[in-house]
């Protein structure tokens, strides 16, 4: 019975660099949150990005269904990307 031979590499794989934001550019999306976002918005985001709770119990905390929660994560993200691109311009 033959036995396929793997022979381990000696080299090291390089690691991933992780990529850093520019505190400039933090600095820019924290403004850009707090000027465009009423206080139902931004709670959404941080439900979901710092808190990383899922849809069904951001939907719960929010008292919406988790398809309307899918909508209105949409729309916010919309209302950043639109308050972004005119910030750049």
């Amino acid at each position: 019975m033959a036995h396929a031979h793997h022979q381990a590499s000696t080299a090291a794989e390089p690691k991933p660099r992780r990529r850093t934001a520019d505190p400039g550019i933090l600095g820019n999306i924290r403004t850009l949150i707090l000027r465009q976002l009423d206080t139902t918005e931004r709670l959404l985001i941080i439900l979901w990005y710092v808190e990383k709770m899922s849809r069904a119990e951001i939907a719960k905390t929010l008292n919406m269904t988790a398809a309307q929660v899918e909508k209105f994560h949409a729309a916010v993200l919309g209302k950043l990307r639109a308050g972004a691109a005119t910030a750049a311009a």
